[in-house]
């Protein structure tokens, strides 16, 4: 059955996914110009049409997040019958291991955030500005970058990095280890739904439903990722391991912005991320700030080489403990 707890068997397929993500993701760029796993862009499609029409600003908080409640079972419903569906193929089709490995790609996203926060490098230094540059940002964002000035689009960048090493990787694997392909299906709905209508916390209560949903799944892998990133400080130039490590004890980030995984990354740096900005259908979204006292939020594109580089050391440290357990313990 799908159904195991921590099966140590697929650590292998899970590290053989992710590198073949990196390096797919880091040639070829995002899907459709987002960086999001592909079932999370898939669940996002299949379902925000009719959460959009659920979602009215005239109805009651109550009614909102009853409206949002039906919504979600009935869409982790179908995530679980997919996720079975997976565990099936797997059992009865495994072609030696290739079937895990290709479903693994569907649930998480390494190289394609790379990729698109390179470009927005590139365009920021004035080396190589493309059409795309700024497009795939804010698609996997779902943030009006318009509504920004370039120090704010690199805040929009590193907390990108952030939370996409949380949800879109960490994430989606620790639910997969512990429930196979329907943990990881299941989580990756929740998230989708929360980046939808959620708003990083500013959404209505129907969005808020997602994103309280989301959260129950996600806590504890968003320290994990915190702590990966603080580990990370200690081998990139100029960021700080003691530091990171007190802002995931001290910090109250709020989760939907990225939580204790934004937090790491802001006191690594020594950076205040966050900030008003809008998303793509114009509502306000007045995100906290995060960061240490007297952290400069004016910051600009030579800081996203650093966060590439902590977002970078970050997954091989990931990969690098997750063969060590399998090594350990199997």
């Amino acid at each position: 059955m799908d159904f195991i707890t921590f099966d140590l068997e697929r650590i292998p397929y899970a590290v053989l996914a992710l590198l073949l993500s990196l390096a797919l993701g880091m040639v070829f760029g995002p899907r459709g110009g987002n960086a999001a796993p592909a079932y999370w862009l898939l669940a996002s499609n299949l379902w925000a049409p009719v959460g959009a029409r659920l979602d009215r600003p005239h109805r009651g908080k109550a009614d909102l997040t009853f409206r949002a409640f039906l919504l979600l079972s009935f869409a982790l419903l179908i995530a679980g019958l997919i996720g079975a569906g997976a565990g099936y193929l797997v059992q009865f089709y495994p072609f030696h291991g290739a079937t895990e490995m290709l479903l693994l790609l569907l649930i998480i996203t390494t190289g394609p955030v790379f990729y698109i926060i390179l470009k927005l490098f590139f365009a920021l230094s004035g080396d190589k500005v493309s059409e795309n540059s700024f497009y795939a940002l804010a698609r996997t964002t779902r943030i009006d970058l318009n509504s920004t000035d370039n120090f704010g689009l690199v805040r929009i960048a590193l907390g990108t990095l952030a939370r996409l090493f949380d949800k879109g990787l960490v994430a989606p694997l620790f639910w997969y280890f512990l429930f196979g392909f329907t943990g990881g299906f299941v989580y990756l709905t929740l998230a989708a739904l929360a980046w939808r209508f959620d708003r990083y916390g500013s959404g209505s209560a129907f969005g808020h439903m997602m994103g309280a949903m989301e959260k129950l799944l996600g806590f504890i892998p968003n320290w994990v990722s915190a702590v990966y990133i603080a580990l990370a400080a200690l081998i990139v130039p100029t960021a700080n391991p003691v530091r990171a490590f007190d802002g995931i004890i001290t910090s109250k980030a709020r989760y939907p912005q990225g939580g204790r995984t934004l937090a790491s990354m802001a006191y690594a740096l020594n950076v205040s991320l966050g900030g008003p900005v809008k998303d793509l259908d114009g509502h306000s979204m007045p995100l906290s700030w995060v960061g240490p006292k007297k952290a400069t939020a004016k910051i600009d594109y030579q800081h996203l080489k650093r966060g590439l580089y902590l977002y970078f050391i970050a997954q091989l440290l990931f990969v690098a403990s997750l063969l060590s357990m399998y090594v350990l313990f199997s």
